[in-house]
């Protein structure tokens, strides 16, 4: 008997367990009404918030200490890209400095 087929066989038989065990439910119908119902409310939400004559959205104190957090991420991933390149560069000049 060939290898490669037996090799598949635990395979297949843990993708059956798996199908058996992650088989789709249907949500209860209580859920469904609440699921329904928050929708509504957020997506009311987020009308009234993307009004005029709101409070900016995007430097909302929320919003405004997420912008802050990326803005510095940002920068330090720059600052560690800089310093990496920075570092192959200086890498690369040691050996001919020797070599002269």
């Amino acid at each position: 008997m060939n290898m490669g087929v037996l090799d598949l066989v635990p395979l297949l038989r843990l993708r059956r367990l798996l199908n058996l065990a992650f088989a789709p439910v249907l949500p209860r119908p209580e859920y469904r009404v609440w699921l329904g119902r928050k929708l509504v409310t957020d997506a009311a939400h987020m009308q009234v918030a993307q009004q005029p004559g709101m409070a900016n959205g995007l430097l909302s104190p929320g919003r405004r200490g997420l912008l802050i957090g990326a803005a510095v991420g940002s920068a330090l991933s720059l600052a560690g890209l800089l310093a990496i390149l920075l570092s192959r560069r200086g890498g690369s000049k040691r050996p001919d400095q020797q070599a002269a």
